[in-house]
């Protein structure tokens, strides 16, 4: 069913607006509400990186663990045009959103900032999972969206220890991990 593959879209919007309610946001915490939003958007940044690089590429000891993994990102990445296998399932995505967010109260001791991280952080995310299901599943694509398939794909099918950032190349070039994906064609 297309409303279950497609869930994130609608949960993640539909807990922001439940968590603004909650947390009583007024008119006049609008601005403070958007710098927010722009610090979770910048943290999910990094947070895709990292997932990608370090645990979704991690081959742990434990079975589970490496079953867990497998099912998450390795099955991918041996079917990766499987519309099933490339969009991150909220049995997933929700205990990681709870841990961040309850970090993000911890530390911020408001519900309001904790709301403005979480509702940047899945925006970040909502936007990711779009442009991998475009990368994989779609034709054709122009502007940025073709370059962000170059640098996928190359991730893909020519080195899968480079490249790990799907939406930007940032991170990959800060931290040593980008190269240089001109062997892949135009559009592959």
């Amino acid at each position: 069913m297309v409303w279950v593959r497609f869930s994130s879209f609608w949960i993640y919007p539909l807990l922001t607006g439940l968590l603004l309610f909650l947390s009583g946001t007024q008119r006049s915490q609008t601005s403070q509400l958007l710098v927010l939003i722009l610090i979770g958007l910048a943290f999910w940044s990094l947070l895709e990186y990292l997932l990608h690089r370090y645990f979704f590429h991690w081959n742990p000891q434990n079975l589970r663990m490496r079953r867990i993994i497998h099912q998450l990102h390795f099955n991918h990445h041996k079917d990766p045009h499987h519309p099933h296998k490339i969009l991150v399932h909220p049995f997933y995505s929700l205990p990681v959103s709870g841990m961040l967010g309850w970090g993000f109260y911890l530390i911020t001791g408001t519900l309001l900032a904790a709301t403005g991280l979480l509702a940047g952080l899945w925006a970040g995310f909502l936007y990711y999972e779009w442009v991998h299901y475009r990368l994989h599943l779609g034709k054709k694509s122009r502007g940025l969206l073709k370059r962000q398939r170059r640098w996928h794909f190359y991730h893909h099918f020519v080195d899968p220890d480079h490249c790990f950032g799907v939406t930007s190349p940032l991170w990959d070039v800060v931290l040593g991990t980008w190269a240089s994906t001109d062997r892949l064609t135009p559009d592959p």
